[in-house]
């Protein structure tokens, strides 16, 4: 079983391969219950963080009680996901290409193998953003080492 078929489904997964195959198609994959969701388009793929989102914009606002810089626009989510993926996935730091927004975070990776990059970038940032707990830990612990925006 391939990561989208653990992330999405077996049927899921061989949509999106079918419409990367097309040209200029783009296909949006929703992670569950977060602003975050994957695309792909040809020989690009990668994550879309929607920040301006109440649920986003409330997590935010508690991060940044932790920690004044962290003011959680577009800017510093990518500060504080590139920090997290620097100390436990340093791979998926490989080939990355971000383009922060106010209200967006966008990451892709581009080339073979960019869908899977991005489904696995896609698992580990759902996984860091639903973990409230954990994530509000790290912020805490690492606060003063990250280089917010």
């Amino acid at each position: 079983m391939g990561i989208f078929d653990k992330l999405f489904g077996k049927d899921t997964a061989k949509t999106v391969s079918k419409k990367v195959e097309g040209t200029k198609t783009t296909t949006k994959v929703s992670a569950p219950s977060t602003d975050l969701r994957m695309f792909i388009d040809q020989n690009e793929a990668g994550v879309i963080l929607e920040v301006a989102s109440e649920a986003m914009q409330t997590l935010g606002a508690k991060l940044n009680e932790i920690s004044e810089e962290a003011y959680m626009n577009g800017y510093n989510w990518e500060v504080l996901i590139n920090y997290y993926l620097t100390q436990k996935y340093p791979q998926l730091l490989h080939g990355l290409t971000t383009d922060p927004e106010a209200e967006k975070y966008i990451a892709s990776y581009a080339g073979v193998k960019a869908d899977e990059k991005a489904a696995e970038l896609l698992d580990v940032l759902q996984q860091f953003i639903t973990d409230e707990a954990g994530l509000c830990v790290f912020v805490k612990n690492y606060q003063n080492e990250i280089e917010w925006d």
